[in-house]
């Protein structure tokens, strides 16, 4: 939820986690160090309710002119009734009238009400629609901005893995994701839930496996009718005595060129096929890019994943400057 990783991250004893976030198919015994108030959720609460009461520039300037406007206002009225009923003699009706008029006409609330509840709203909307605007100067200038920055998982993709590709060295691609899904049936596994739904939507029936084994931060190790079924990575294939040769490793490459993990299939000693699975761009990411773009606004991508797939991302959305700095995540 914090992170933004579309995938899961292996964790060992001492590493720090990240309370909201999701433990897929372990085990975990946590000690709390940061509880109440002190949790990133209230700091980010924090943030939004302090931005609500803070006074941006134009606030500030309007509170101003009220306390200078309210005066000239009401002398303004007071002389309007004085004319109209000492100097000219009109009846007493039309100058209380022509009192109520000014006030009502240069009425100075607009000024001090306006701009905080605009201020509200638009922050309270924000926090509703997932925006959080840590102070209200930024609303203010938001109209100014001449480069747009946006994150990468979940905000420009989906942030949920789906299949993209299926490569088959021996048999049919419908065969290739069956068996794999087989295996994957019953694991928990961001990437084995994304060939199992794959699988639903292809309308193909799949049994579920004798034997089921997870091999963390590697692949799924099943049995069915007697053949033995591997899913997951290279180490896993290696460590199981499969051959990866020139063919399928130019294969893989080429996926991961495109910033989708590379799955292997193997059945019966064989590597059958292998499957790509990425997190894919929002529907309408590319209208909200090129609107930015007819508005003038230069477009960017700041993203805490490896370079491959910023780069990847990045030429999807037809946007040629990627500058990336970011460590590569953990394998698994």
């Amino acid at each position: 939820m914090i992170t933004g990783e579309p995938t899961p991250n292996l964790k060992k004893v001492g590493d720090e986690v990240v309370a909201a976030t999701i433990n897929k198919n372990s085990f975990l015994k946590i000690k709390a160090t940061r509880v109440g108030k002190d949790t990133l959720l209230s700091q980010i609460i924090k943030l939004v309710e302090e931005a609500m009461g803070s006074k941006p520039p134009i606030q500030r300037l309007a509170d101003r002119v009220v306390t200078y406007f309210i005066p000239i206002v009401l002398t303004v009225a007071m002389a309007s009734f004085v004319y109209w009923y000492f100097i000219t003699n009109t009846p007493a009706i039309f100058a209380f009238t022509t009192l109520i008029s000014v006030l009502v006409v240069a009425c100075p609330c607009a000024f001090g009400l306006a701009t905080p509840t605009a201020l509200t709203v638009g922050m309270g909307k924000g926090a509703e629609l997932g925006i959080l605007i840590k102070h209200g100067d930024a609303l203010e200038v938001a109209g100014k901005v001449s480069v747009v920055v946006f994150d990468k998982t979940g905000t420009l993709t989906k942030g949920k893995p789906e299949v993209t590709d299926i490569v088959t060295f021996n048999g049919s691609k419908v065969e290739v994701l069956r068996i794999a899904a087989i295996a994957e049936k019953r694991s928990e596994h961001p990437l084995a839930e994304a060939i199992v739904q794959k699988v639903m939507d292809e309308g193909i029936d799949v049994e579920d496996p004798e034997k089921f084994e997870v091999v963390a931060g590697k692949g799924t190790v099943a049995s069915f009718n007697g053949n033995r079924i591997i899913v997951g990575s290279r180490k896993l294939m290696l460590e199981n005595g499969l051959v990866i040769n020139e063919d399928l490793e130019k294969t893989l490459q080429e996926l991961e060129r495109e910033a989708k993990t590379a799955i292997l299939v193997a059945s019966n000693g064989k590597i059958v096929g292998a499957i790509g699975i990425a997190d894919t761009l929002k529907e309408f990411a590319l209208d909200a890019i090129k609107a930015l773009h007819k508005m003038g606004k230069r477009v960017a991508m700041m993203t805490g994943d490896n370079k491959t797939t910023a780069m990847a991302i990045a030429k999807k959305t037809r946007n040629r400057r990627c500058h990336c700095r970011s460590p590569t995540p953990p394998e698994g």
